[in-house]
């Protein structure tokens, strides 16, 4: 083992410290104050080596300026004392490599005050750390890293309850405070390029339909009050951009439409769309409108459903879950529709000149109509190589154009 400071060593400009050598469990001890205090120059921890220390309240390493590197193999773990992050991170910079360990440490592991970031000095998959911050824009959100990250998810860990890891892919490395008291000004994060933000999901929209690749994940539930509807409820989401993704992410939207409107659609496709539900539980609701009182799929507008449910939407006429016009395609790979209805055909989908396939998810018997509960194609194709289309036992002979089998229910 190599020299070990007992008391708080300073790195400061014109300094080059490298602690490098065999030993990887060196226990640096430091009276009083930090075990390193870096304003200037730089310090790296080479590979091999762990630091760990006993100061109380106190972090192993603070970087005020200058520079902190951390090569492959090398850690900070096991401090039973520091309430500030092991690593304190108030300026300079602080790089990462390899399969470094920054766990296990009482009171916090890296910690980044305002501005402050990670950099991947070329991060390997074992690698693991841990990090807390401040919010410093106030709207629930720290970033970790300045660009992406692979792996990040596994990489990296919240070290304050109540906050999650953001790491979507294309995006720098986030931590969002899921505590936060909800407002009109933070119904979901959604990503910006290579940022993420937080803001309202009529901003949200707005950006995704003038941009491309925009995912937008909801963090409450949405109801008539949310200016995505418009003010007093007078409009449908619309989303006409290209490739947008929207999570439910466990939450509900519904636009309690409480008697028939004829832009009483929940959601209105024109562009390429995609809608999942990571939490689970995230459902499409309330809307009462002429035709597709859930989802109306436009001329124009693909609609690919992979996680949530389409449910108790109303059609004065047709498609009380979805309603897919001619020039519109909606895919289905996962997800319910159920418990919709309408006053004539197809309570849960109807196709009206569209293309609707099937490969997986289900359509239930719990739609409701006159003629084709679970599906009425009036025309255009409705193709089914996957998944579940219930029919009530009076319904198997209906009015449909149907390439798929049709499972009875109840069952016989």
């Amino acid at each position: 083992m190599g020299d070990v400071p007992t008391a708080e060593t300073a790195i400061t400009a014109g300094m080059d410290v490298v602690i490098q050598g065999a030993d990887a469990d060196a226990r640096l001890a430091a009276a009083g104050g930090s075990v390193f205090s870096i304003t200037g120059g730089s310090l790296t921890l080479g590979a091999g080596i762990t630091l760990t220390g006993d100061a109380a309240g106190e972090s192993i390493v603070v970087i005020d300026g200058g520079a902190f590197a951390m090569q492959d193999g090398s850690a900070v773990t096991g401090s039973t004392h520091c309430t500030n992050g092991a690593v304190r991170v108030n300026g300079g910079t602080f790089t990462v490599s390899g399969s470094v360990q920054i766990t296990g440490n009482t009171g916090g592991n890296v910690y980044l005050a305002a501005g402050q970031t990670i950099t991947d000095g070329g991060l390997s998959a074992a690698a693991r750390i841990g990090v807390s911050g401040i919010d410093a824009g106030g709207n629930g959100l720290i970033q970790i890293t300045a660009a992406p990250v692979a792996g990040a998810a596994d990489i990296f860990s919240a070290d304050t309850a109540g906050y999650e890891l953001l790491a979507p892919g294309g995006t720098a490395v986030y931590l969002f405070n899921t505590n936060m008291p909800q407002d009109p000004l933070r119904e979901v994060w959604y990503t910006q390029g290579g940022t993420i933000t937080t803001g309202s999901f009529e901003d949200a929209k707005k950006y995704a339909n003038a941009n491309s690749d925009t995912l937008i994940t909801l963090t409450t539930n949405i109801d008539s009050s949310s200016t995505v509807f418009g003010t007093g409820n007078t409009g449908p989401i619309e989303f006409s951009g290209g490739n947008v993704t929207l999570d439910l992410n466990g939450h509900t939207i519904d636009r309690e439409v409480g008697g028939y409107l004829s832009n009483g659609n929940v959601i209105a496709v024109r562009g390429s769309f995609t809608l999942t539900d990571s939490a689970g539980g995230g459902t499409i609701t309330g809307g009462h409108a002429h035709s597709a009182g859930g989802v109306y799929v436009e001329n124009g507008g693909t609609f690919i459903m992979e996680g949530g449910t389409i449910t108790k939407n109303t059609a004065f006429y047709y498609g009380g879950g979805v309603c897919v016009e001619s020039g519109g395609t909606f895919i289905m790979e996962g997800g319910t529709i159920t418990e919709n209805s309408s006053t004539t055909h197809g309570g849960g989908v109807y196709v009206n000149g569209g293309t609707f396939e099937m490969k997986a998810g289900i359509i239930t018997a719990s739609n409701t109509d006159t003629s084709g509960s679970g599906v009425y194609v009036y025309s255009g194709t409705f193709t089914m190589t996957g998944g579940t289309v219930y029919a009530a036992v009076s319904d198997l002979p209906r009015k449909e154009k149907v390439s798929g089998p049709i499972t009875q229910w109840p069952p016989a």
